[in-house]
């Protein structure tokens, strides 16, 4: 028997498409099905843009984990949701259709309901005791790493790491709103369902304990983003003189506005973060004292140091993002890179520090060539423990030089085992350390051999390790 269905009102009948933006595929062909196969006509499933009156459309970009609704507008029907949620809602309403007898079905729909319960994740202020916690305790560490993704989902990036470590997965995973992760300057309204995709997974993820960390390789202001993105130095060169880094965090300024745009399409991402109570290490500026970012005060031979240029932007973007946009869920980390060049006081670590006001972690970026630089003429880490605040590896990770083909190559090079004599000595010469993050690739945990036996050893602090950690410093309140 062929039924009459309509929902809130709206006909589900012969010619009528279903269009979906990001919603599994597998759910749009199975709503596609049962209409068909209930009404007895044909319902084309579609990943069209275009808006015609008519049609059921799936809108997967809502960032709230829980949320969901149905609506009748102009002309056709909209289920909108989450990646988390629109599943959830698909399958309450072919329940609804399917439970029905009758040649006539009529559904009510509900505008606006939470389809779920969002997880209980840790506060910030519990992020910090746990940090705080690994911190004091010598020879223990949490373990994580940075996901170069190019707007992959995070945590199918995270497989490679648990398959090679036995299962276990990072404690704390890391991602960059530029160049090497969402490239958020480029996301057309076509591709937003990947930001909920992206809010989704990494609640998961932080419902087990995990830890986020995210930077960006910010667009130098000079440059089209689109034209430079092609050779992958879109955040590369200089910005310039005194005048140019004036303009910069001045609003409204030439220089200014590209950078305002991609620091406002940053902190919509990390709002819906915040919104759904996700507590976040937010690292900007990185490696500013390397000179190879636009991003230093080292802006070359026709323009020199430019003193005070990092204080200053860190300042800037503090400003909006804190007391502007109301980004109360960030960890300020900040994250210069090991420099041993004594003779250049602004490679220095503490030569751009921004203020213990502005800071609420420190760390450094260490690629070792095998030499245990970290303990070299310019006494990085121990100038940033000198602050006062937890420090961290926020990068760890081998050179070129030590960087293998092959996993048998690398063994031969640097491996797990290599790592663990570093954190030896590096707690032997009285460094604490927070957590230690390596980066995607070559230069991660997980390509060294042996990392299975690290994870399991009882210094490191894995994912499965984390609530443990968490419920342990709740109940020292």
């Amino acid at each position: 028997m062929e039924k009459k269905i309509t929902l809130g009102g709206f006909a589900l009948e012969g010619g009528v498409k279903v269009i979906a933006n990001g919603v599994n595929r597998e759910w749009g062909l199975k709503f596609c099905r049962t209409v068909a196969k209930l009404t007895g006509k044909y319902v084309e499933f579609a990943e069209s843009e275009q808006l015609y009156g008519g049609n059921v459309f799936f809108d997967a970009t809502c960032t709230m984990y829980s949320k969901g609704s149905v609506k009748v507008e102009r002309g056709n029907l909209f289920f909108y949701g989450s990646y988390h949620s629109m599943p959830i809602i698909i399958e309450k309403y072919l329940e609804k259709v399917l439970s029905r007898e009758g040649e006539e079905i009529e559904i009510d729909i509900s505008e606006d309901y939470d389809l779920c319960d969002t997880p209980k994740l840790y506060t910030k202020e519990e992020l910090m005791k746990v940090l705080e916690y690994v911190y004091e305790t010598n020879d223990l560490v949490i373990v994580g790493d940075e996901v170069n993704n190019n707007r992959s989902v995070p945590t199918s990036m995270l497989v490679p790491f648990a398959k090679a470590a036995g299962g276990e997965y990072p404690a704390i995973m890391g991602m960059d709103l530029g160049r090497c992760g969402l490239r958020l300057p480029t996301l057309h309204d076509s591709e937003r369902h990947i930001i909920s995709r992206w809010v989704c997974e990494i609640i998961d993820y932080v419902a087990q304990g995990g830890i986020i960390t995210f930077g960006s390789h910010f667009t130098n202001p000079h440059k089209d983003y689109e034209r430079s993105a092609a050779s992958g130095n879109q955040d590369r060169g200089y910005l310039g003189g005194e005048d140019a880094w004036r303009d910069l965090v001045t609003d409204g300024t030439e220089i200014n506005k590209p950078f305002k745009r991609e620091l406002t399409l940053d902190a919509d991402f990390l709002t819906a973060l915040r919104d759904n109570g996700v507590p976040v290490v937010w690292r900007p500026l990185h490696e500013h004292n390397g000179g190879w970012f636009w991003f230093s005060p080292i802006q070359g031979e026709e323009f020199g140091v430019v003193k005070n240029a990092i204080p200053d932007l860190w300042k800037y973007i503090y400003k909006y993002f804190n007391d502007e946009r109301g980004l109360d869920n960030l960890l300020w980390e900040y994250s210069p890179n090991n420099s041993n060049n004594v003779a250049r006081p602004e490679c220095d670590v503490l030569y751009s520090y921004p203020g213990d006001e502005y800071v609420d972690l420190v760390g450094l970026d260490w690629y070792t060539g095998g030499n245990y630089e970290v303990a070299g003429d310019g006494k990085s880490y121990e100038k940033l423990m000198t602050l006062g605040k937890i420090t961290n590896l926020c990068e760890f990770g081998q050179g070129g030089n030590l960087q293998g083909a092959t996993p048998g190559t690398q063994e031969k090079l640097f491996d797990c085992h290599s790592f663990e004599q570093i954190l030896d000595r590096m707690y032997a010469d009285g460094y604490k350390i927070g957590y230690v993050m390596s980066y995607a690739g070559k230069t991660s945990f997980y390509w060294w051999p042996h990392i299975d036996e690290l994870m399991a050893s009882d210094r490191v602090v894995a994912l499965s390790d984390m609530p443990a950690l968490f419920e342990k410093i709740r109940n020292e309140k």
